[in-house]
């Protein structure tokens, strides 16, 4: 479970906070690096405190449905990493905060789209994974789990936090677009698999994907099904998104770590 855009209590923001970090994103890079300046701000749990006081119903939340404060989201565990041993193996689930800076200011100049302008900062990947490494067996498999897709992070964050992903995020799933997609990523460092959560809130189409992952094969596959009105008003494989998902199923593969 991971925050999302509509979590955010905009009014327990303090003027100006949004402003200070889109005003660093948006200036010159230069020996003194702004961008490390998110990294000392998420390292320093009195900052965190503050800023996040936005997130504080969702922390309720959390700590309500869990019942458990070890599994509820704070300012200090801003992300979660939870561990699952199945058939042997160990599986890590990471649970990314990008939407700590989806804010809009009363500042004319900030009253712009969200696209581009959020951070999940690379001090937050980098702990989230250490913790994840900790006191464990080593992962077979990590699936992370983040509100918004990676492409609407700022820039400078996206090149930072790429640096750091390749080396724990074999799945990832995403929602916040309201519509369905699957990517397979790859680079020479890193092959991952995308997917966004479905379409659960338009009124006129939803999909939904089910998917399913062998940890002896590392062979996944996934049902892909939509309800859509220029197909029909029942749900049917979701052939509209996917032309060549024969019978709403796509096939892939992870290389499973161990």
């Amino acid at each position: 479970m991971v925050p999302g855009n509509h979590d955010i209590d905009r009014d327990a923001i303090k003027p100006g906070h949004a402003s200070y970090f889109w005003d660093l994103l948006e200036a010159p890079e230069g020996v003194d690096d702004k961008y490390d300046r998110v990294n000392m701000f998420l390292r320093d749990g009195v900052e965190r405190a503050s800023f996040f006081s936005g997130l504080g119903n969702f922390c309720q939340f959390t700590h309500d449905f869990y019942g458990d404060s070890r599994l509820a989201f704070d300012h200090d565990a801003y992300y979660s990493v939870r561990s699952i041993d199945k058939d042997g193996r160990h599986i890590v689930v990471m649970g990314l905060n990008s939407a700590w800076l989806s804010l809009k200011e009363d500042d004319p100049k900030h009253q712009v789209g969200q696209q581009g302008r959020l951070l999940l900062g690379e001090q937050q990947v980098c702990d989230a994974e250490n913790k994840a490494l900790q006191g464990g067996p080593n992962p077979c498999l990590f699936i992370v789990l983040i509100h918004h897709p990676i492409y609407w992070l700022a820039e400078k964050d996206i090149h930072r936090v790429q640096q750091h992903l390749p080396r724990f995020c074999d799945l990832l799933l995403h929602g916040h677009l309201h519509c369905p997609s699957y990517f397979a990523q790859t680079t020479p460092d890193w092959r991952v698999h995308e997917f966004a959560a479905g379409a659960s809130w338009k009124e006129s189409w939803h999909a939904y994907n089910l998917v399913k992952l062998s940890l002896d094969s590392g062979f996944g596959s996934a049902i892909v099904q939509c309800q859509h009105p220029q197909l029909s008003v029942d749900w049917r494989p979701d052939t509209y998104t996917y032309h060549h998902a024969k019978n709403g199923r796509i096939r892939w593969k992870v290389k499973l770590r161990a």
